[in-house]
Formats: C-alpha cells, structure tokens, sequence
C-alpha cells in the first residue's frame, strides 16, 4: 500500500503508476485471449506496418535488449505467426516476417487496442481526450528529457570523464 504522505507529495506519479498498471491489465486480459503477452503484439502490429525487419530493426524500434527480441520471436515463430531468414546480402543479418496466420491475428489485435481505447475514453469528451494527450506529450518529453540525461551521464562515466 502507498503510503499517505507520499500520495500527498507525488499524486501525479502515483496516479501514472495505477493508470499503467491498470491499463496494463486491461490489455493482458485480451492478450491473453489470443494467447500472447505484452510485447508479441507489438512486435506483429511493426511487421504487419512496416514488412520484414531485422531483429536489429526491432531491438532499436522498441528500445530493448537484444535477447528479448530473439525469445519474443522465437515465441512467436513457434505458434506460427513470424518466420525468420538471413538476408542474401548479408548473413549476419536476421530478419523476421509474418506469415498468413501472422497477417490474421495483427488484424485481430488491432481490434484489442481499439476496444482498450472504447474503455479508456468512456466518460471523456473530445476535449478532455485531447487534453489528455497534450498533457501526456508534455510528461513523456520531460522524462525523454531526464533520461537523455542520465544516458548521457552514463556514458561519460564509463568513457572515464
């Protein structure tokens, strides 16, 4: 339980925090109606947006680690939906698309964002989801902001400056 005091002095944070994770669950729910977790759908609405990427192309697209990608598509390549193959002109270069059945449940998984959207924005009106959005844009650039910051911190640590 959050403690009190704390409440009183981040409300803010401490309401992101419910919101993600509330959100969260909503989504999982309908995930795992399809039998996939968070990340999988992401990874197939990419391919099914943009067509066949590296690996590399998804690590960088998502922003996390290299090993995640490869079991999250392993994963994926397992129930069907993707395909893996080296590139002719470069075999180092893995790249990852999806397959008919993969085509089929992007389209299927839109409808789970959607529907998350239709219950997020119960109540709202127009302006009030607008200002929703201005409001976020601004937070997630502030946070962009501090963690360049920190990057950039970290790298000048371990460059010995």
């Amino acid at each position: 339980m959050i403690d009190k005091k704390l409440a009183h002095q981040a409300p803010l944070g401490l309401a992101l925090f419910k919101l993600r994770r509330m959100y969260g669950q909503l989504v999982r729910h309908q995930l795992w109606q399809h039998d996939l977790y968070h990340g999988q759908d992401i990874i197939l609405g990419i391919l099914d947006r943009v067509g066949p990427c590296s690996q590399t192309e998804l690590r960088q697209r998502l922003q996390i680690q290299h090993t995640t990608v490869v079991k999250t598509i392993m994963r994926l390549e397992r129930k069907g939906y993707v395909q893996r193959y080296k590139l002719a002109t470069d075999r180092r270069v893995t790249m990852v698309e999806l397959t008919p059945a993969g085509h089929d449940l992007a389209k299927e998984l839109a409808q789970v964002w959607i529907t998350s959207e239709g219950v997020i924005t119960a109540g709202l009106t127009p302006a009030e989801q607008a200002e929703f959005i201005r409001l976020t844009k601004k937070i997630t650039a502030n946070i962009s902001k501090k963690l360049d910051e920190y990057h950039k911190e970290g790298e000048e640590k371990r460059c010995g400056r």
